[in-house]
């Protein structure tokens, strides 16, 4: 699930749909968050109707969830839409933060899987760097890769 509102939305489409071809998955099911006949602003996006249209109209068994911050800023209705089709889906987060509060839903390490940073690991790295670049302009600036991490499946 994507967004297309969103720059990242068809970047990490397109990526997807080229490790899963590397995989032989032809055609993978995709859902734009964002729905057909919307404005193109988030305020559109219907996540329940998202979801349903995987499960009822697509039949999907488990849902990748891209990392697109509109989804991060709706983290608690995410849950509940999962935790209500966990029977039927298997979730896939981007971020450990995800995981993080699926188990706090009541969600078993079984039924979704988040791997990647925490957010406050990429914003301290981030803030480093800023603070860096702050007191020192004309240096050389390194940025390191967030840790990745995993929790669930």
């Amino acid at each position: 699930m994507y967004n297309g509102n969103s720059v990242i939305g068809s970047l990490e489409l397109q990526e997807f749909t080229n490790a899963m071809a590397k995989l032989g998955v032809a055609k993978p099911l995709y859902v734009d968050a964002l729905g057909k006949g919307s404005s193109g602003e988030n305020r559109d996006i219907k996540l329940v109707d998202a979801f349903d249209d995987l499960v009822t109209n697509q039949g999907a068994q488990a849902v990748i969830l891209s990392a697109d911050p509109y989804f991060t800023t709706q983290l608690p209705k995410l849950m509940r839409i999962a935790l209500a089709r966990r029977k039927v889906l298997t979730m896939c987060y981007p971020l450990t933060d995800y995981g993080e509060e699926a188990k706090d839903a009541g969600m078993s390490l079984s039924e979704f899987l988040a791997r990647g940073p925490s957010l406050k690991d990429v914003y301290s790295s981030i803030g480093e760097i800023v603070g860096k670049r702050l007191t020192s302009p004309a240096g050389a600036y390194q940025f390191t890769v967030a840790p990745q991490l995993r929790i669930g499946q």
